[in-house]
């Protein structure tokens, strides 16, 4: 009974010194299957405007944790369209988010890009237009934390505390939920597939808040994703900075 309680303590704190991410060879193959998903034009070009590596998105969700400050909506008020071809009045529909269309059938890109700091590698996974996201993942021997940034050129929108003062660009931790990558990282590595799985720390944000006693929302981003990077490629070098 002795020699099964220690084994048993043994394994349980192997989980928690290895139980970080798990390594699996197959997973480059998944990824390169869940590449042909993606759009016809995002697949041309890989060897141009993805030369560092690419992430695609398989989900994104925003949850909110506020949802008790949210006012009641007056159900009795409907908007109504006319359709053009009979002239009748239809319910005016709502389009799904783009955040809604993604999933494992309907995947997005991200760009991606990763590099060695010392005995860490860094892992960028993200998108950046006027707006933007990203995830970064930490890897030091068998330990991985990650990173949530977002940015908004509009203005000062989000604020990490209530007491915090208001700003357009942010970085909070997020939980791994899942880590699978394709090999242990160590120096001399020159490439590199990994599938994650993040929650967000709670932040709150002005943007679309309408309804909302405090004229905020508080919430959190669940991501999924596969990357692919080059840790020789110069590519998205800046934004590890």
């Amino acid at each position: 009974m002795k020699q099964s309680l220690s084994s048993i303590i043994f394994i349980f704190f192997c989980e928690l010194s290895f139980g970080q991410y798990k390594v699996d060879t197959t997973l480059k193959a998944e990824y390169w299957r869940m590449f042909e998903r993606l759009p016809e034009k995002v697949k041309k070009d890989k060897d141009t405007e993805f030369k560092s590596g690419m992430g695609i998105l398989i989900g994104i969700k925003a949850d909110t944790l506020n949802k008790k400050d949210l006012e009641p909506v007056d159900t009795s008020l409907k908007i109504f369209s006319i359709n053009q071809e009979t002239g009748e009045q239809e319910p005016l529909a709502t389009n799904p988010s783009e955040a809604e269309t993604i999933n494992v059938e309907h995947p997005q890109w991200l760009s991606c890009g990763c590099r060695f700091k010392g005995d860490t590698l860094e892992i960028y996974s993200g998108i950046s237009l006027f707006s933007g996201f990203a995830v970064i993942t930490k890897l030091t021997g068998d330990r991985a934390i990650a990173l949530y940034t977002e940015h908004e050129s509009e203005g000062k929108v989000f604020r990490t505390k209530l007491t915090n003062k208001k700003v357009s660009e942010f970085t909070i931790p997020a939980t791994i939920n899942s880590l699978t990558i394709d090999r242990r990282p160590s120096k001399g590595l020159k490439e590199i597939y990994g599938k994650m799985a993040v929650t967000t720390n709670g932040y709150y944000t002005y943007v679309n808040a309408w309804g909302f006693k405090h004229d905020y929302i508080y919430k959190r981003m669940q991501l999924q994703f596969y990357f692919h990077c080059d840790t020789k490629s110069s590519v998205q070098q800046a934004v590890l900075q």
